[in-house]
């Protein structure tokens, strides 16, 4: 069996890690790999994996998978029809989409791709967070896209402007409560590179602070879409509950964007960390819950 993983989550790169282990069990039963046993035969049948390809964007996703043996990596987005001719001149017989469950896109066209070319579309589910439900208390808005929270952010950004303003013209009141204000009201982007300019076109990119992973790619979309570098926080993820009260707390945010993006990808401490430093989160509902978890994959593969 030769298996096309298109990479690009952490549930992605676990299972190319428990798919490399079985090509390694397999090697080395057969006595390819110093040590085996020459005499043990492996059966031979339709789940023997004899190749494993990860296909990865950037030369980032590369690096996270380098410590993975016997895999090997296609560095490069390819558009439909570059999938389907990648398919066929590979002979593929699966294809495994482990996408982020936001690439709405990269999805659509692997599945025409893996349509028209003939072979098996398995989807990888990341799994729903559970733990989310330990920042019930957190002030979350829930939106169905990138523009409706960028929209949603610049009414909120001005309900508090003017409720400053009111504040301002009360500072010398005895009731000293009144005068509880941000003057930055900045924001926390979580929800990666290639939404910027929807928040960029409606919010002052002074406003805004991105955190994004380190790769040249990201950082220059950012710096395009006139977020300044210093506003740019270059890291890789997931972040813990600590970090992201150092970064909502360094920049003294008072809003916070991140994607529904579910188990394994920090998203509860996120809202956990929110909520107790009171600021609001802005959360985009996940679209895609279709497809098998890890286990289900293997064992339709291994």
């Amino acid at each position: 069996m030769k298996i096309l993983i298109f990479g690009g989550t952490t549930e992605g790169r676990v299972l190319s890690e428990k798919l490399s282990e079985r090509i390694k069990t397999n090697r080395i039963k057969e006595g390819s790999i110093p040590g085996g046993e020459a005499d043990y035969a492996i059966d031979k049948n339709e789940n023997t994996i004899d190749r494993i390809v990860v296909s990865v964007a950037s030369d980032y996703g590369e690096k996270m998978l380098h410590d993975i043996s016997g895999i090997e990596v296609h560095v490069g987005r390819m558009e439909r029809d570059e999938m389907v001719t990648f398919i066929k001149e590979n002979a593929f017989d699966t294809v495994i989409d482990a996408t982020h469950p936001f690439a709405a896109l990269a999805t659509a066209n692997i599945k025409a791709a893996c349509e028209e070319s003939g072979v098996r579309y398995l989807r990888l589910r990341r799994e729903e967070d559970e733990a989310v439900t330990d920042a019930k208390d957190a002030d979350i808005i829930y939106c169905d896209s990138c523009d409706e929270a960028a929209m949603k952010l610049r009414e909120l950004i001005e309900d508090c402007d003017d409720g400053t303003q009111s504040i301002r013209q009360q500072e010398n009141s005895t009731d000293k409560s009144l005068t509880i204000y941000s003057d930055d009201k900045n924001i926390l982007l979580t929800t990666g590179s290639k939404e910027l300019k929807c928040f960029t076109s409606l919010i002052s990119s002074e406003r805004i602070f991105v955190r994004v992973i380190p790769s040249e790619e990201s950082i220059e979309k950012c710096l395009t879409a006139g977020i300044d570098r210093s506003h740019i926080i270059a890291e890789m993820g997931p972040f813990s509950y600590d970090e992201n009260i150092k970064h909502i707390t360094e920049h003294n945010i008072t809003f916070l964007v991140t994607k529904e993006s579910g188990n394994g990808s920090g998203y509860s401490d996120k809202l956990r960390a929110a909520a107790d430093k009171n600021i609001i989160s802005l959360v985009i509902k996940r679209a895609d819950h279709e497809g098998k978890s890890m286990s289900e994959i293997l064992e339709l593969i291994c």
